[in-house]
Order: structure tokens, then C-alpha cells, then sequence
């Protein structure tokens, strides 16, 4: 991508090789361009054209009025320039510096920027090559592809799309659901979500839970890709970093990322410790009230702040909750944490100055001692250049690995979209943000989180692995410990809010208690 902009005037970096390399331009352009060159080869191009296209006399008449309503070219030249026409971009560099000068205004040089890869643009504007700081401009980009499903066999296939009698889970149901997959995530991962098992360790120990999930020598099923890549215990262990490493580290950190921490209002030991411990690798951060709606008031309190959408249907959301599609229990805590999370995204956008970057963390993650230098080092060593959003610990990843300590998340096509394609990537214990790309990336999330027919996006980092075929979004595996930070067991405050009710005045029916409450 090539943007073109006006340098900062106040700017005094480079003014000396710029400044030179202006007057060699403009006096090379008067020793070979007459002065109106730019306008001459303009017109001798918009004369061509009129004769190969065979423009009625009406036509030309138009042509000719809007070309005597202009009065300088040099804006055409400059975009001959970006073609690569060489006489018409070193006129149009004389033509601009007379006009600037005429001006009184200073340089009026554009400086073209590459955001990654290597080009020329013309010769006449003096080009700066800038590589990207918070990427690894040579790491390979996936292209776009459709969310991905396992290939059965057909003995398979009639086992798994076969509704079995009896499920010892609780889950979904749906005519024509996968019941092999959802067997191994219930089995191979969310059961022991804290033991950081790889899937091929998770699927032998599904296998062991009935006939639905095959032996791992009977079929090797792989919901990560390239697992050999990035499904390693021991690339989250920590590294013996040098004096320079860490002061590289530190420098770019400080210069480049804020950080913000969730925490509900009444969970002071939790902010107590995570504040004690980021003070202790020197790390200052900012808390956000997490957002709790078991007070009155608080729903439409969010919804004002615009954190909720005013047009929201917490009722709605709640009774289609509570389908067999989706079998959930309430959604208190889950709206929440959602809320949360959008009110840290405007807290980022709004800060000033605003970082290039932001971490996220929520109350109960635990950053390892060297986070910094391993931050440093996945960003500017393994991060590809068209990154949105990096999760700093993803549980039952589904994607493909794309380097040893990140994996490109992908929608898992095995689930239905009606369920946000639940159960996989899950986890925002850490999330890094690519702040210029935030707005965008917050707006499209919204759209997926706060729809009423589909509850089981209320879960943000579930919405946001349903979105990954849009949005590029990476992970590092949660399997590497101790990796970039760790999950306390503390508790989850969202599951435990799931159990109550919104208070009445937030209701949008009669406030009364629905009848599956209590159940």
C-alpha cells in the first residue's frame, strides 16, 4: 500500500538533504523543462486520448470547459511522477517549488511511504522507505480461505452426524451437528482447559470416552495445522536474554505500548495483586472498571455510555440463550464482560497521546518475569505485517501455525454460524492491539457481538475467532508455559454473575422472573 502525504513544516528531520535534493531537482528541471512543461504534457496526453477514443464534438466541448476552470497542473504532474513518467515529474517538482516559494509556505515536497515490501515510485519525488516497527515485514501472510472442516469417512460421517443416545455434557443441539468434534473439544480440552494438553494428547484421552472420537492410530485429527510448528510445551519457556536484548525491549515498550488492565470495581485484592506484580517488572498501567450489571441501573448505564447498543434486547438475548441450539444458563456476566472490553477499546482510542499499541489484561492473567524481551522478540521476529488483534494465550486453538510461537486463528467450519462456530480459541487473558487498526476492528466487532438471534457471540473472544476469516487475527498457543503470562485460578466472577438475574428496572419485559430461573 503507497500513501502519499504533506511533511510536517515544523519538522526539522532530514531538512538539509531534502532541502539540497529540492534545488538539485528544480535546478536540473529549468535547465531542460520549460516552465508550463507540466501543463503542455498534460494536454498532449488529453489530446491523444480525444483522438483514439473518437469523442463527439459535445464531448470535447466539456473537456475543453473543465480544462480552462483549471489553473495548475502540478497535482497531475506529481501523479505522473507516481506512474513513473520522468519529464513530467521533474516539471512538476519545479512547478510545485515555484509555487511554494511563491508562497511563502515552506517545502512542498511529498514523501511517499511504503508500508512493507520494496518498489520505486517515479523519480522526481524523493522516496522513504519505512519498515514497519511492530511487525516482521518478511513474515509470510496468509491469504483468505473458507473455514475449514474435518473430512470424514463415510463409516465416520454416519457415526458422528448420528445424534447419540446418551451425552454426558453439556452442549448444543442442532440437527446435523458434528458430534465427533464436539465429543473431542468436551473431552480433549475443555475439561482440562488448565492442563495444556496438545489436541493429539486431548484426542487420545477423548477416545477413551466411548466410540464417538477415534484413536489417535486410527485418525489423527488436527484443528491446529502444522502442529509440529507451534505445539510445544517448551517454546514457552524462558530464554537467557542479554543486557542488549533487554534494553532494546524496554526502549520499545515504553515508546510504543500502553497498558490496561479490566478489573470490576469491587474486586480490590485482584487489582492489589495484578498492580503489585506489573510494579514489579516495572510496568504501569491503567484499570478500567470492569462493568457489573447485578447493580441497578447498570445496563442502561452501559447502554448510554454506548459500551451496549441502545437497541439491545437483554430478554430477548436471554430466552434465545436458553434454546437447545445453544443451551446456555444466563448471560449476565457474560454481556459484562463484554461491555468491558468495548469500554477498554474506547479508553485506548481516546488516550492521548495514543500509543501505537495497547495490552489488554484482564484482572486474573499473571505476566511472566521476562514478558518484555518476549513481547519484543515475537513482535519484531515472527508477527506478520497485517495483524489486527494478538491474543497472548488462546485455550483449544483452532488455525494453522505460522511460526514457533504463533498460530494463525481460523473459524472453526465444523460449528454452524447460528452458534458463532462456539468452542474453540478461547481466552482474552492478554490481548495486543494494533491501535491504528482498532476503530475498524472495533466497530465489525460490535456488529458480531451484540445480535440477539446469536448469544453465543456475547462471548468476545468467541465473536472474535468467528471473525477470523476477516479479521487477521493471531494467537500464541496456551500449551507453551509458561509463555507470555499465565491464568490464575481465582475464579471466573463472569460465570458466577451468568447465575442471576438482570435487576428488574433493566428488564425489557414486565420484570417478573422468567420460569427457567433457579434451574
Amino acid at each position: 500500500r503507497i500513501e502519499t502525504a504533506e511533511p510536517d513544516p515544523s519538522s526539522t528531520e532530514g531538512d538539509l538533504s531534502a532541502r539540497d535534493m529540492e534545488k538539485r531537482l528544480a535546478d536540473k528541471s529549468r535547465s531542460r523543462c520549460p516552465r508550463h512543461c507540466g501543463r503542455w504534457s498534460a494536454a498532449g496526453l488529453l489530446l491523444l486520448l480525444l483522438t483514439l477514443g473518437g469523442l463527439s464534438w459535445l464531448r470535447l466541448r466539456d473537456v475543453a470547459a473543465a480544462w480552462a476552470g483549471l489553473s495548475d497542473w502540478t497535482g497531475l504532474s506529481h501523479l505522473f511522477a507516481e506512474w513513473g513518467g520522468n519529464n513530467s515529474s521533474d516539471c512538476g517538482r519545479q512547478n510545485a517549488s515555484s509555487a511554494d516559494s511563491s508562497s511563502g509556505s515552506g517545502s512542498a515536497t511529498h514523501s511517499v511511504t511504503l508500508r512493507s515490501g520494496t518498489g520505486k515510485v517515479g523519480v522526481g519525488a524523493p522516496i522513504e522507505q519505512q519498515v514497519p516497527r511492530h511487525c516482521n515485514p518478511n513474515a509470510p501472510q496468509l491469504s483468505w480461505r473458507p473455514p475449514r472442516k474435518f473430512n470424514w469417512s463415510s463409516d465416520r460421517q454416519l457415526l458422528c452426524f448420528s445424534e447419540p443416545m446418551y451425552l454426558p455434557w453439556h452442549t448444543g443441539h442442532w440437527e446435523g451437528r458434528d458430534w465427533c468434534w464436539g465429543q473431542l473439544k468436551q473431552y480433549g480440552c475443555h475439561r482440562h482447559i488448565h492442563a495444556h494438553y496438545s489436541w493429539q494428547e486431548g484426542q487420545e484421552i477423548a477416545s477413551r470416552y466411548g466410540d464417538l472420537v477415534p484413536s489417535v492410530d486410527e485418525m489423527l485429527l488436527e484443528p491446529v495445522l502444522r502442529p509440529d510448528l507451534c505445539q510445544r510445551r517448551d517454546l514457552g519457556l524462558s530464554q537467557l536474554w542479554s543486557a542488549a536484548d533487554w534494553g532494546k525491549a524496554w526502549a520499545w515498550f515504553n515508546e510504543n505500548v500502553a497498558v490496561y488492565v479490566l478489573n470490576l470495581p469491587v474486586a480490590t485484592e485482584r487489582w492489589e495483586r495484578i498492580s503489585s506484580e506489573l510494579q514489579e517488572l516495572n510496568i504501569s498501567a491503567t484499570r478500567i472498571a470492569g462493568v457489573d450489571l447485578r447493580v441497578p441501573g447498570a445496563f442502561r448505564d452501559a447502554q448510554r455510555e454506548g459500551l451496549v447498543p441502545a437497541t439491545f434486547n437483554f430478554t430477548l438475548a436471554q430466552e434465545v440463550a436458553r434454546m437447545p441450539i445453544n443451551d446456555m444458563r444466563g448471560i449476565l456476566g457474560t454481556v459484562g464482560c463484554a461491555s468491558a472490553h468495548f469500554r477498554a477499546h474506547r479508553r485506548i482510542l481516546e488516550a492521548s497521546p495514543r500509543l501505537p499499541l495497547a495490552v489488554v489484561l484482564e484482572d486474573d492473567a499473571s505476566l511472566a518475569s521476562d514478558f518484555i524481551p518476549k513481547l519484543y522478540h515475537l513482535v519484531h521476529k515472527e508477527l506478520p505485517c497485517d495483524w489486527d488483534l494478538l491474543s497472548l494465550k488462546s485455550r483449544c486453538p483452532y488455525g494453522i501455525c505460522v511460526s514457533p510461537h504463533l498460530l494463525r486463528v481460523q473459524p472453526d467450519g465444523n460449528e454452524p454460524a447460528s452458534t458463532c462456530r462456539h468452542g474453540v480459541n478461547y481466552g482474552f487473558y492478554g490481548v495486543l492491539y494494533n491501535v491504528e487498526r482498532l476503530e475498524a476492528l472495533d466497530e465489525r466487532w460490535a456488529r458480531t457481538v451484540w445480535n440477539e438471534t446469536r448469544p453465543r457471540c456475547l462471548d468476545v473472544d468467541v465473536a472474535m475467532a468467528s471473525m477470523s476469516d476477516v479479521v487477521k487475527y493471531y494467537a500464541v498457543p496456551a500449551m507453551q508455559t509458561p509463555g507470555l503470562l499465565q491464568e490464575r485460578h481465582e475464579g471466573s466472577a463472569r460465570y458466577d454473575f451468568n447465575a442471576e438475574l438482570l435487576p428488574r428496572q433493566d428488564r425489557h419485559d414486565d420484570g417478573e422472573a422468567p420460569a427457567w430461573y433457579g434451574t
